[in-house]
């Protein structure tokens, strides 16, 4: 606030907070603590006290508060701004705003943020709790409320309001507790937008449009060769369980009869039907794993189904659970170096690169 004095002999409304008198035309002032907090003793304060700045205070039993600006615009083009409260009872949404704090700029500039008002700011005291959102206009300044659930307040953020009516409370001030429970914050973010933002601050290395081969070297990198090495390792997971039950003599007996041949070079596999013995077909069209010397079309084996989609089994095959084994441990080893050296290096990068955090969110002009 302004410390100017007024002329001798002047009536002036005087600040609630130090009690001077206000210096004509100043239409911005801020209230120094979230009204809940007056309610709690000095000792008890120094007791449950998380963290405090000036723009920001969390205690413990009380909550999570950030000092925000309500504007008011005024007549003849004029705004009035009121350094006012909000609590933020989400604690996601709390870590969200103070990560974005810390890490300033860009990051900050921006980010928007619901809350509700903990100030019972004059001479509309009847806006306390409501809800509202704030928007952070620019790096390193104070978020500013840029709407409001309350009909009044949404008035206000629209409207003009007289010089007088703004000045008429400024010399007063009566602190109001939270009462009542939690009510839903009708400007929380869908999961999906949720989602989307967290995406869009990792700040991911994006393709070079111009060069063909830049963009199939992206593609490669980021899309082709992960998911190609997941659904292996996805695959072979899902086999190797079928594979080792059938080594250790379990699952539904029956027999497989074999109707087609299929050789890739010197292999050769078999696919038929697995039936009962009875000759009821239980799957058609699956392949034979384990020893399949002496098979020709319509010969009947003993076979047994473990659960696998395409496969069933030779009773007590031993060597198809090995042949899984091998190419989970292939595409394990593999996903684990594209992690390495793709990923986990743009991490450092990215973090070698990250400027200097302050320490809390920035303060910012408060007009």
């Amino acid at each position: 606030m302004d410390d100017d004095q007024p002329n001798p002999g002047a009536s002036r409304p005087l600040c609630h907070c130090c009690g001077k008198p206000v210096p004509e035309g100043n239409l911005a002032w801020d209230y120094m603590i979230p009204d809940p907090i007056a309610f709690i003793s000095g000792e008890q304060l120094a007791d449950r006290l998380i963290f405090r700045s000036e723009k920001v205070i969390s205690v413990s039993g009380a909550g999570n508060f950030i000092q925000v600006i309500l504007p008011i615009p005024v007549e003849h083009d004029r705004v009035a701004t009121f350094g006012i409260w909000l609590n933020i009872p989400e604690l996601a949404e709390w870590k969200r705003v103070m990560a974005a704090g810390r890490q300033g700029g860009q990051a900050w500039s921006g980010i928007t943020f619901g809350g509700r008002i903990v100030t019972a700011v004059q001479p509309w005291p009847q806006i306390y709790g409501s809800w509202v959102q704030a928007r952070v206009p620019g790096p390193d300044q104070t978020p500013r409320i840029v709407r409001g659930a309350h009909p009044l307040l949404a008035q206000l953020l629209a409207g003009r309001c007289p010089e007088e009516v703004i000045r008429s409370g400024r010399d007063s001030h009566e602190p109001r507790d939270m009462t009542g429970g939690p009510t839903p914050n009708p400007y929380a973010r869908q999961a999906w937008k949720r989602v989307s933002a967290r995406i869009a601050g990792w700040n991911l290395p994006r393709p070079d449009w111009s060069s063909r081969f830049g963009v199939m070297k992206w593609s490669m990198t980021w899309f082709v060769i992960p998911l190609l090495t997941a659904a292996a390792l996805v695959s072979s997971a899902a086999d190797l369980g079928p594979a080792l039950q059938a080594a250790g003599g379990q699952g539904t007996p029956g027999l497989f009869v074999a109707r087609a041949k299929h050789c890739t070079g010197s292999t050769c596999d078999w696919t038929g039907d697995f039936t009962r013995a009875d000759g009821t077909v239980l799957k058609r069209d699956v392949y034979l794993s384990g020893n399949t010397a002496g098979v020709t079309q319509g010969s009947a084996l003993p076979a047994v189904d473990t659960g696998a989609m395409k496969t069933v089994f030779t009773p007590h095959d031993g060597q198809a659970w090995r042949g899984d084994a091998r190419d989970l441990a292939i595409s394990g080893t593999a996903l684990g170096i594209w992690a390495l050296m793709v990923p986990a290096r743009w991490i450092r990068r990215a973090r070698r690169q990250r400027p200097a955090r302050p320490a809390t969110p920035p303060a910012g002009p408060s007009n």
